[in-house]
């Protein structure tokens, strides 16, 4: 290990981070008779591979001519079954990668010793991979008696990165993460998918306290949970996430604009000035800074400003917008009372997946359509179910909604009263689900030996239309358990 770290630290003095990758490749060509010349070039295609994980892939064409070839030749040196069937991946040559990915497999020895990070690791750089990879893949698990889980999230991964609905891929993932709760990687999966499908509270929940992440750079990982954070008006949260982002990668697109729009939004209109005055002096961000940048001087009441931006604008801006500038009268009292609209001033950006195809409009299910319902209800205040509730959401800990229980299963609903005590709700479109008082039982005797109870109460509540008299029975012999039914009606007044 200490001759390793020597080695990386020599490494390291002789390609600095100024160095792009292809003068790196350029002098590792060079350098062919040094002694460590197979480590460095290890550590080389280690790193590189590392940002093929981060979702930097370039077009085949870039890896077969000009500076990408010189690039992918170090995979090829190496002379390493893995390493040429991912470059033969990359440069677009599917036979021969998935020749060498078999060769790869057979050589691993010990697959009871392969979890989640080996996933990770080794199969992400390949995540849009043709259909025969991945059943390469599942018959090699399945020869090898692998763990359940991991075939399960392989599958996982695969719909993940070759889907476009991602209520089934929510659904896979969770079923992952009931049996293997710490999976980091399933985690920052889930995480993306709830944020694609605009579920922001589960978006966070998943993300925001990952310590590894495998396929976001932590740029982007900041950038989603302030964008996430916005939609739901939590902008303090939305600024510091922001901030990082820029932190980290101070050239980031949009994250300046959106930054200036967050405090556009806390009414801070003179930190939303400096901001958008500096996205218009830097040239970022124009087609959003720019009409921000007027509107908030209208906020501000610095109609003169206003005015003269317009006259030479560094971008065509919103007409509704100029009129208001040219049509602009003060108000009396306060200017900034000014009505200006905020609508569509924000980056309509879902960044990443880029790797996907194109989404198509999920149809909700009835069951679907009810949760919905419900969890509207509860995040705006009203009451429920007779109960002052709210979804379950507590720091250090998932949001409350499709709530994965540890070895057991996930339920649609974990809710709390005022005095904290869980109400666990199962949600069902029909009488056609004959375990619904099973299956809460069991999720309710679950809270009952866990350390989260801690002395609360905890109940449970039953959703569905037309409940049969069994399940009525068994409700009524429960003190714990409540039975709702809903209807959906269509009534005419003639």
């Amino acid at each position: 290990m200490e001759q390793y770290a020597e080695i990386e630290k020599q490494y390291r003095e002789l390609f600095p981070e100024s160095l792009s990758w292809e003068e790196v490749a350029r002098k590792l060509n060079k350098n062919e008779s040094h002694e460590h010349i197979i480590e460095f070039r290890t550590i080389f295609v280690n790193d590189y591979t590392d940002r093929i994980m981060k979702c930097h892939y370039q077009d085949n064409e870039f890896y077969t001519t000009g500076e990408g070839s010189v690039i992918i030749e170090q995979f090829f040196k190496l002379k390493n079954d893995y390493f040429t069937s991912l470059a033969s991946y990359i440069t677009g040559d599917l036979k021969r990668a998935l020749r060498y990915f078999k060769k790869y497999l057979d050589s691993t020895e010990d697959v009871n010793n392969i979890d989640w990070r080996w996933l990770a690791t080794n199969i992400l750089p390949f995540r849009e991979a043709f259909p025969e990879f991945w059943e390469c893949l599942r018959s090699f698990f399945k020869s090898q008696n692998a763990d359940t889980k991991l075939i399960k999230l392989a599958e996982a991964v695969e719909l993940f990165f070759n889907s476009s609905d991602y209520e089934i891929e929510i659904d896979k993932l969770s079923q992952c993460l009931v049996f293997d709760p710490e999976n980091y990687l399933a985690n920052e999966m889930i995480g993306l998918a709830y944020y694609y499908n605009g579920n922001w509270q589960n978006a966070i929940s998943y993300l925001k306290d990952l310590n590894e992440l495998y396929f976001l750079t932590i740029d982007e990982f900041y950038f989603i949970l302030g964008w996430s954070y916005g939609k739901l008006k939590e902008y303090n949260h939305e600024i510091s996430c922001y901030e990082k982002c820029l932190e980290i990668f101070p050239s980031r697109e949009y994250a300046l604009n959106n930054l200036g729009y967050a405090y556009l939004k806390k009414k801070d209109y003179v930190k939303a000035e400096q901001i958008f005055r500096k996205c218009i002096d830097e040239k970022r961000d124009l087609e959003w800074a720019a009409n921000n940048y007027v509107r908030v001087l209208l906020l501000l009441g610095k109609i003169t400003e206003a005015k003269k931006f317009i006259e030479v604008p560094p971008i065509k801006l919103s007409k509704n917008l100029l009129d208001k500038v040219k049509n602009y009268k003060p108000q009396k009292k306060n200017p900034t009372h000014t009505v200006i609209s905020l609508e569509d001033t924000e980056v309509a950006e879902m960044p990443l997946k880029k790797y996907c195809s194109k989404a198509k409009q999920y149809q909700f299910s009835t069951e679907k359509a009810l949760e919905e319902e419900l969890i509207a209800r509860l995040e705006k205040g009203d009451e429920v179910f007779g109960l002052p509730l709210h979804v379950y959401n507590r720091n250090g800990d998932r949001y409350g909604r499709q709530y994965v229980l540890s070895g057991l299963g996930i339920l649609d609903i974990l809710a709390e009263d005022d005095d904290g005590n869980f109400y666990v709700i199962e949600l069902k479109k029909d009488s056609g689900y004959r375990d619904a008082y099973s299956q809460i039982r069991a999720y309710l005797d679950w809270f009952e030996h866990h350390k989260k109870k801690k002395g609360r109460k905890v109940y449970g509540i039953i959703c569905l239309n037309n409940p049969d008299a069994a399940l009525i029975k068994k409700v009524q012999a429960d003190e714990q358990v409540r039975l709702f039914e809903y209807s959906v009606t269509y009534t005419e007044y003639k």
